[in-house]
């Protein structure tokens, strides 16, 4: 993951620091704790001048990482930032995992790929698109699959949306403190938003704090499903858990960590809550 450029992820994820060899040969394996022997012949094209590519790595991972960590491993393999050409694709990790018919974490992997979109922007970005576009039994809102960094062209000009909801024409964007901390880019926004606003799109700006704070995550939420017409309506037990990991992701040292009992106050979800304790007790 460190030869292709994903060291975050490694830290995020606490992937092993160790280097670790693939062989797909028994003879040539030494039966040592940082090789593995693979039996498919046919993942030898998923290497590339001998270091296992990306869409295999992420088969690979599918054994390790539960579905969550998954998706965001995910999701960051097949990120592009605007301006840049991406590594990998949705495509190319699902040719990949179908192809490899009988290697471990493959029904993980298939099942991680139908939430996973290209072209994320930044780590942030995926947990905002996780948190919003998740199903309730993966923590998420439910919210359609947003477009990640759909570009969008105004008079003569080219943006880019971070996440994108088609049928709304709605924009989120992500406001970190590294690039909408100062002036210039304060007054740039202003002038892309009112050419945006204008051209008929609407927008909603999310600030770091929004992602860290419980009540102000709730209230974006609100106020994006309303932008959406799509209320959020918990209906399962299941919510809680994975929420909680998703929020987790990224938290500044510092915080204080969300527990199942800090009960998202969106519709539903007093009553999943109750019935989601009451599985403790049977």
């Amino acid at each position: 993951m460190e030869y292709w450029g994903f060291v975050e992820a490694c830290e995020t994820l606490s992937l092993p620091a160790s280097t670790e060899y693939l062989v797909f040969s028994e003879y040539d394996c030494y039966r040592t704790s940082q090789t593995h022997w693979c039996k498919l012949k046919a993942a030898r094209k998923y290497t590339e001048n001998d270091v296992c590519t990306l869409p295999y790595l992420f088969l690979r991972y599918a054994r390790h990482l539960d579905l969550l960590k998954l998706i965001y491993l995910g999701l960051q393999i097949c990120a592009c930032p605007p301006g840049e050409k991406a590594q990998c694709s949705v495509r190319k990790l699902r040719d990949c995992a179908v192809s490899l018919e009988g290697h471990p974490g493959r029904r993980k992997a298939l099942q991680a790929i139908q939430y996973i979109q290209n072209n994320s922007g930044s780590p942030m970005e995926s947990r905002l698109y996780m948190h919003l576009c998740l199903p309730n039994f993966l923590g998420g809102c439910g919210f359609p699959k947003a477009v990640l960094n759909k570009p969008v062209q105004v008079d003569s000009k080219q943006y880019y949306l971070d996440l994108y909801f088609p049928d709304t024409r709605l924009g989120i964007e992500y406001d970190s403190f590294e690039y909408h901390n100062n002036s210039r880019s304060f007054s740039q926004d202003n002038l892309r938003d009112a050419k945006l606003r204008t051209a008929g799109y609407r927008l909603i700006h999310v600030k770091p704090g929004q992602l860290t704070d419980l009540e102000a995550f709730q209230d974006l939420a609100v106020n994006i499903s309303r932008q959406l017409k799509k209320p959020i309506v918990i209906r399962t037990t299941k919510f809680f858990e994975p929420f909680k990991e998703i929020f987790h992701f990224f938290q500044p040292t510092g915080y204080a960590p969300i527990t199942v009992f800090d009960v998202p106050q969106f519709r539903g979800a007093d009553g999943a809550y109750k019935e989601y304790l009451g599985s403790f007790h049977s």
